[in-house]
């Protein structure tokens, strides 16, 4: 197994869930005392050791993973930009599963262009063995060209009972080109362009009315001011007139 990366920051996240466990637990815990009921015990114990356990398995599968990212130098607007995770977990004792990986997004306040909306690229790892490595590929599409900066990768799980969630964070800034969408131009400008030569590419270079500069000729009489390259004919001793190719 490669060398895997150490999360730059932890976190636990309270979800719904986890809220109205703990107020069904509290109620539990405050019914039992006050009508020192056996069975109000018993189900306050199961609760509470379910939320101990829940605790000690995902934070010890937590704390050994790793994750690395391989991305393309550059991607275009409009197509699929594919990225690559290899997940590892270094315990020999605990395996990992239900993983959620997730791009960290973009800092609020910031550029759209610089980073990824929340949630926007994520995969799912169902199950990682205990000392070995999954690989995991999300896709998205670019919206935006610019220089794409990715801030790093998070790592998220509710495993076991999704009471709460889990997040261990790594640091891996990189950025990704994303260049403009290609568009086709319009069937009437592809066949004006055709008439000049088999293909636009192949058209003649020949003087006429485009905006191209073609060359310079002496002025004539009649020839629009506009036309004339005054700092060219500064450098001589009589006007030129700039010609734009067809």
């Amino acid at each position: 197994m490669s060398a895997l990366p150490h999360p730059a920051a932890r976190r636990y996240h309270i979800n719904s869930v986890g809220v109205v466990y703990i107020f069904v637990m509290a109620m539990l815990g405050i019914g039992a005392i006050n009508s020192q009921n056996n069975l109000l015990f018993i189900l306050f114990g199961g609760a509470l050791g379910a939320m101990v356990v829940s605790g000690f398995v995902s934070g010890s599968m937590m704390m050994g993973l790793g994750v690395s990212r391989r991305r393309p130098q550059w991607a275009q607007v409009g197509k699929p930009l594919r990225l690559d995770y290899v997940v590892g977990i270094r315990s020999r004792l605990v395996p990992a599963y239900a993983i959620d990986v997730q791009e960290v997004a973009r800092k609020r306040g910031s550029d759209e262009r610089t980073g990824v909306a929340p949630g926007e690229v994520q995969t799912f790892v169902t199950h990682v063995p205990r000392r070995a490595e999954v690989r995991a590929q999300a896709t998205f599409v670019p919206r935006r060209r610019g220089v794409m900066h990715l801030e790093g990768v998070r790592l998220i799980s509710s495993f076991p009972f999704g009471l709460m969630r889990k997040s261990v964070t790594f640091a891996q800034a990189a950025d990704v080109l994303v260049w403009p969408e290609l568009i086709e131009p319009a069937t009437t400008i592809r066949r004006a362009l055709g008439r000049q030569g088999r293909s636009p590419e192949e058209a003649p270079n020949r003087r006429g009315r485009g905006q191209e500069f073609y060359g310079l000729r002496g002025y004539v009489v009649g020839d629009s001011p506009r036309a004339v390259a005054w700092k060219a004919s500064a450098r001589t001793e009589f006007l030129l007139t700039r010609q734009t190719t067809d």
